[in-house]
């Protein structure tokens, strides 16, 4: 399958059993309120639900055991991750669960997946170059009065403290990598605006938060910190591997706190 410039490609690091690791952390963040929330966006036990972006599959195993008389297919651009998927739902034994390789760019790949009531993609906008047009490609899979659900980040909606002189000259750094590797690090305010723009109706957007102290601090710099360094150049990773470094002693001498602001949005297909 032809790959897609984006900002995020998982065969793009150069030891992807970390990464995968990485990204199972990175899909634990707020796991207690995946199921709570998206029951609020319309799900119920008996859906048919695409989760786009499924990576290890964690998240999709999750949605398997809520769907008590539904299922899920989780779908990902990336066959390694999907093998790893894989051997998840062998282990699970879930019948209502299978992952699948896909295009969402690919409307002859899309649709050989069928119709869904919901769909489902977190932190998968940001790393999209047309998202318009994704959008406008899954609209297409959803059953009359079907769901999206969105959820993403904001890079400008982050912050630490106390953090060292160096690392807001890294981060922006970092924003502007990911602009250029074809991906919007501003991406969760625009939720909202992206379904509107992609025909959705009934469009509903709510922020949450995730804040702690060394704890977080100390996961996020083992499990999301070395990921922004796919962003950066040679010159950028050394600063940021500075910045990385500080931030690790300051965790260590004293308190610390980390601040972000996720954003969700939800659309209906009204056909």
């Amino acid at each position: 399958m032809k790959q897609r410039k984006n900002s995020y490609r998982f065969d793009a690091f150069d030891d992807p059993s970390q990464e995968a690791a990485r990204l199972k952390w990175r899909t634990d963040v707020n796991i207690e309120r995946f199921i709570p929330t998206l029951r609020e966006h319309g799900l119920n036990r008996n859906m048919r639900v695409l989760d786009v972006g499924s990576g290890t599959g964690h998240r999709a195993l999750r949605l398997a055991h809520f769907l008590t008389a539904g299922s899920v297919v989780g779908i990902d651009n990336s066959a390694d991750l999907l093998s790893q998927a894989g051997l998840i739902q062998s282990q699970a034994k879930r019948g209502n669960l299978e992952f699948r390789l896909a295009d969402i760019y690919s409307r002859s790949s899309l649709a050989k997946l069928g119709r869904f009531d919901f769909i489902h993609l977190r932190l998968v906008m940001q790393h999209l170059p047309d998202t318009k047009r994704a959008l406008r490609n899954l609209k297409l899979l959803l059953k009359p009065k079907g769901r999206i659900f969105l959820e993403d980040i904001d890079r400008e909606w982050m912050t630490i403290y106390p953090c060292p002189p160096i690392w807001p000259k890294v981060y922006l750094a970092v924003q502007a990598g990911q602009a250029g590797s074809g991906g919007d690090p501003y991406s969760g305010r625009k939720l909202g605006f992206s379904l509107a723009s992609a025909g959705f109706k009934d469009i509903k957007v709510q922020m949450t938060s995730l804040q702690g102290g060394n704890d977080l601090v100390s996961g996020w710099l083992e499990n999301a910190a070395p990921t922004y360094l796919y962003y950066l150049n040679p010159s950028g990773q050394r600063s940021a591997r500075k910045a990385f470094a500080e931030l690790a002693r300051l965790c260590k001498k004293g308190p610390i706190y980390y601040y972000q602001v996720w954003f969700q949005a939800s659309g209906m297909a009204n056909r």
